[in-house]
């Protein structure tokens, strides 16, 4: 067997799973398509909503528009990135990189729950509109 054949490729299967699933979420949002099920049963947002319409923004460079849908979308994009990233990898994960997986996740859902409760107290321009 080849070196080559032994490494791991970047691109494996979960990986191209996972850009397939963001893709055709992508194209729904572009759609506007409901996708969050937060919303559709209880037509509230939920902590993660205005996360897809801020990263149209910060693709078309508008990075105030999208700091005005999610304040959290300079830091969530890269982290979710991240966390994709290694949930996918086919490299047997340390302990150390599985606790800071868990403590990025964790993180990660507080502060959306935490920015996601001060919206409905009117921080950060209120709720985004479902």
């Amino acid at each position: 067997m080849s070196r080559e054949a032994s490494r791991p490729r970047f691109l494996n299967r979960e990986r191209k799973v996972l850009f397939l699933v963001v893709a055709l979420g992508f194209i729904a949002a572009r759609l506007r398509v409901p996708l969050c099920p937060v919303a559709l049963l209880f037509h509230l947002p939920c902590p993660g909503c205005g996360l897809s319409r801020a990263t149209f923004a910060l693709l078309r460079g508008d990075v105030r528009e999208a700091l005005d849908w999610h304040p959290l979308v300079i830091v969530a994009l890269p982290a979710l990135g991240a966390l994709a990233l290694h949930a996918t990898s086919h490299e047997r994960a340390t302990a150390g990189k599985e606790r800071a997986a868990v403590a990025l996740s964790a993180l990660l859902m507080g502060l959306l729950v935490a920015v996601w409760l001060a919206r409905f107290a009117g921080a950060f321009g209120g709720p985004v509109a479902v």
